[in-house]
């Protein structure tokens, strides 16, 4: 990928923040609010609903060391297009799931999406940034989860209202294309490396 110069890096550090938001806030965070429906209309048991989270979080686990190894030799710019094309995967899995098991494999196919988006996203700011910055262009992506917490919040729970028996699925639909856009506008929009020296920032901001 092309190499642009010190101004590009707002666009990076926008959609650094986004990948986040995606990876955490619409493919994790939302699980909750989906759940009590989901279970019901799936009849899982409460260990069962529990072990959807698990396997969520075990994803996540597994891939958090591998994500950074793939950013490192493929590009954070594909690896993180990549991690949110796997959380839509994840996501529509979910919200077609008949019964327990694919329900599982998409919790897990998120869990390794998210990793593998939110990690590299947040490391690769270091490389835009002097010094100077660095420390707030972090923090900025960082909030992206919390974005997520404050959009998915209301946003959720009023989708899972809104379309009755079906509800908790198309909020699963919703939140897989939501992250769809995103892994494509990130394939887009991303770079894996700044065309110059970021410590050379420190004089002019």
């Amino acid at each position: 990928s092309s190499s642009p110069g010190p101004r590009y890096r707002w666009a990076i550090l926008g959609m650094a923040l986004l990948a986040v938001f995606g990876a955490l806030g619409l493919a994790r965070f939302s699980y909750a609010s989906i759940l009590p429906s989901m279970q019901a209309a799936l009849g899982l048991s409460n260990a069962q609903a529990g072990s959807l989270a698990t396997a969520d979080l075990t994803g996540y686990l597994l891939m958090s060391v591998l994500g950074g190894v793939l950013a490192a030799r493929m590009g954070p710019r594909r690896v993180i297009s990549a991690g949110l094309l796997l959380c839509t995967l994840g996501l529509v899995l979910t919200g077609v799931s008949w019964s327990y098991a694919p329900a599982l494999l998409g919790r897990l196919l998120a869990g390794f999406g998210t990793a593998m988006a939110n990690i590299p996203a947040q490391a690769m700011i270091g490389q835009w940034f002097s010094r100077r910055r660095r420390g707030l262009a972090t923090g900025t992506v960082g909030s992206g989860a919390s974005i997520g917490l404050i959009v998915a919040g209301p946003l959720v729970p009023w989708m899972v209202a809104s379309f009755g028996d079906s509800g908790w699925r198309m909020s699963w639909y919703v939140l897989a294309a939501g992250t769809f856009i995103l892994a494509v506008a990130g394939f887009a929009i991303l770079r894996d490396r700044p065309g110059y020296t970021p410590e050379g920032l420190e004089s002019t901001g």
